[in-house]
């Protein structure tokens, strides 16, 4: 196989998708960090006024988070189901996962597989028209999300 062959890219996007999973693991715990009170680092605001955190803390539920993901967002959503999580970090409590188009190349056949059997985490996907009809796609997908049919409610929508 040539060195941008098909191995290589699905190494790549595999090795993407880690790094995403990272940014999101770090990004949930740094801004639950700010909002509950916790290590806020060198925050400050751009005005010098100060910000009143306590005015957060009943606004944002952090026991149950919505993700939505398009394309590559998608395959990060699965990602983030079917990985295990980074060392140092608190499982995040998603609750609903919106899947728009998600792109499926960098899992191995059959697809991702859930970490956790048992969530009861409420899977959406909606695939456009021109997705439905090129047929690898929509089987790879069906392929794909099957180990999630077993956690309903998870819909396809074409």
């Amino acid at each position: 196989m040539t060195r941008y062959g098909i191995e290589n890219q699905i190494s790549f996007r595999v090795e993407q998708l880690d790094v995403r999973r990272f940014e999101i693991y770090s990004a949930w715990n740094t801004f639950k960090n700010i909002v509950v009170g916790g290590d806020r680092g060198k925050l400050i605001s751009m005005d010098d006024v100060a910000i009143d955190w306590a005015a957060f803390h009943d606004k944002i539920d952090f026991s149950s988070v919505k993700f939505v993901g398009h394309s590559f967002g998608g395959a990060t959503l699965f990602h983030l189901l079917s990985t295990p999580l980074d060392e140092g970090f608190s499982p995040l409590p998603i609750s609903h996962a919106l899947f728009l188009d998600p792109w499926l190349l960098p899992f191995p056949r059959p697809g991702p597989k859930p970490i956790d059997p048992e969530s009861e985490t409420k899977i959406l996907i909606l695939h456009s028209k021109e997705f439905t009809l090129r047929k690898p796609g929509f089987f790879d997908l069906m392929l794909g999300v099957r180990p999630f049919w077993s956690n309903p409610p998870a819909y396809t929508i074409g």
